[in-house]
C-alpha cells in the first residue's frame, strides 16, 4: 500500500509539473479564471489576453465563452488575432457576422493591418471568402486586403477583377471598391490590368474609377509614401489613355496626375477636355476687360476691350485666366484711370470653355456688348475697344 501511494504521489507531482512548465513562476491563473467569469463584456477580451499570457493551454478552454460575450476594442482585436492563430477562424468569422456594420468594418480593417506581419490572418481572409462566396465582396471584406500581400490574396483579388471586367461593368461603385484594394495591393503589377480596363470599358464613371486606381497602385496617400517607380509607370499609362477618355475620366486624369506629381502632364490633358472644340490643334477663347474709372474732374468713363485668342490645350481655363490679368494689363494699356489722375478698376471676363464654333463666339461677344451698352448712361463716355486677337 505504501508503495502504491508513493507511486501515485510521484506521478501526480510529475503531471502537475508538466502542466505548469509554460506558466511563469509569478503567474497564478486561478484568479484570472475567476476574474474572467465576472468580467463585463467590455473587459472580457483583456482578461482573456492576460490568461493566455499566463497559461495558453487553459486559456483555450475559454475561447468560446469569450467570443460569446466580448465587445469590440483594442483588446478584442488582439484576442481574435490570437484565436485565428489557434485555428479558430470559423468561430471568429461567426463572431464578426454578429457585429454591427461599423464595428465589423473596424475589425476587418485592423485585421488587414495585421495581415502584413501575420500570414494566419491572410489565410483567415481566404477561408472567409471560401465560406461566403460572392457575399465576401458584397459585404466588403476586401477592404482589409489592401496591404495583405500574399500570393493567395493577390490571386483572389485578381480573379475577382477579371470576373467583373468581363464585358461592360454594371456595378461601378462596387467595382471601384474592389479595384482600389486590388491596385493598392498589387502595385506596379496592377498597372497593365488598369491600362487594359481603360481601353476596354466605355462607361465614363467606370473609366474615372480606373484612372483613379493608378494612384492607388502607386501607393499615393499611404504612410509609406508614393512608390516613385510605380508612379512613373502609372503616369505613362494615363498619358497613353488620354486621347480616348471621356470628359469625366479626363477630369479625373488631371487630378490623378497631379497627385502623382505630374503637374505638367495634368495641364496638357486640357486638350482632351473638349475634343470637338479643338480645331487644328487649337482652342479659341474669348476675353473682355471692362475698364471703369472716375477721373480727377469727377467724370465717369468706361472702356470695354475685347479679343479672342487661341491656346493649344496645355492649360486649363482657370490657369489661363490667372495669366491674362498681368498679360493684358500691360499689352492693352489698361491704365486710363492713371492718365486722368483718377481712380478705377478693371474687370476681366473670359469664356468658361473654348468656343464651339463661330456662332457660339459671335453670341458670347454680343452678350458682352449688350451688357456694356446697358450701362452707357452711367458714364460720360463709354467705348468698345477692339483689340488684336492673340495666342497664349
Amino acid at each position: 500500500m505504501w508503495f502504491a501511494l508513493s507511486f501515485l504521489t510521484i506521478n501526480s507531482t510529475l503531471a502537475f509539473a508538466q502542466s505548469t512548465e509554460s506558466i511563469p513562476s509569478e503567474c497564478d491563473s486561478a484568479p484570472l479564471v475567476i476574474e474572467m467569469d465576472e468580467a463585463a463584456p467590455a473587459t472580457r477580451a483583456g482578461v482573456w489576453n492576460d490568461l493566455y499570457a499566463c497559461d495558453p493551454v487553459l486559456a483555450q478552454d475559454h475561447i468560446t465563452s469569450t467570443l460569446e460575450t466580448m465587445l469590440t476594442g483594442p483588446a478584442a482585436n488582439v484576442a481574435i488575432s490570437t484565436f485565428i492563430g489557434l485555428g479558430q477562424s470559423d468561430a471568429v468569422g461567426s463572431w464578426l457576422e454578429g457585429l454591427q456594420s461599423h464595428d465589423k468594418n473596424g475589425v476587418i480593417g485592423w485585421l488587414g493591418e495585421q495581415c502584413k506581419v501575420d500570414e494566419n490572418i491572410a489565410n483567415f481572409f481566404v477561408a472567409m471568402h471560401g465560406t461566403k462566396g460572392d457575399a465576401f465582396f458584397k459585404e466588403r471584406w476586401h477592404r482589409g486586403l489592401s496591404d495583405c500581400r500574399t500570393d493567395a490574396i493577390r490571386t483572389l483579388l485578381s480573379t475577382e477583377i477579371g470576373n467583373r471586367a468581363t464585358g461592360e461593368v454594371t456595378d461601378a461603385t462596387g467595382f471601384f471598391s474592389i479595384l482600389e484594394a486590388y491596385a493598392r495591393n498589387l502595385g506596379a503589377a496592377a498597372v497593365p490590368t488598369l491600362s487594359a480596363l481603360g481601353n476596354s470599358q466605355t462607361n465614363p464613371e467606370v473609366l474615372s474609377y480606373v484612372v483613379n486606381a493608378f494612384a492607388d497602385a502607386a501607393n499615393v496617400g499611404s504612410v509609406e509614401g508614393t512608390n516613385l517607380d510605380t508612379a512613373d509607370l502609372a503616369i505613362a499609362a494615363i498619358i497613353e489613355l488620354g486621347p480616348t477618355l471621356p470628359e469625366r475620366a479626363v477630369l479625373q486624369a488631371r487630378t490623378t496626375l497631379t497627385t502623382l506629381d505630374a503637374e505638367r502632364e495634368a495641364d496638357r490633358f486640357a486638350k482632351y477636355r473638349w475634343p470637338a472644340q479643338l480645331i487644328d490643334g487649337q482652342y479659341t477663347y474669348g476675353v473682355v476687360a471692362l475698364e471703369e474709372m472716375v477721373c480727377k474732374n469727377g467724370k465717369k468713363y468706361a472702356y470695354l476691350h475685347h479679343a479672342s485668342f487661341s491656346e493649344a490645350g496645355n492649360m486649363w481655363p482657370e490657369q489661363i485666366e490667372a495669366l491674362l490679368t498681368e498679360k493684358l494689363s500691360f499689352e492693352w494699356e489698361l491704365d486710363h484711370a492713371q492718365r486722368c489722375k483718377g481712380e478705377g478698376e478693371v474687370t476681366l471676363t473670359m469664356t468658361k470653355e473654348p468656343f464651339d464654333g463661330k456662332d457660339a463666339k459671335k453670341t458670347w461677344f454680343n452678350d458682352q456688348f449688350k451688357a456694356f451698352k446697358a450701362t452707357r448712361e452711367e458714364h460720360k463716355k463709354a467705348r468698345v475697344v477692339e483689340q488684336s486677337d492673340f495666342t497664349m
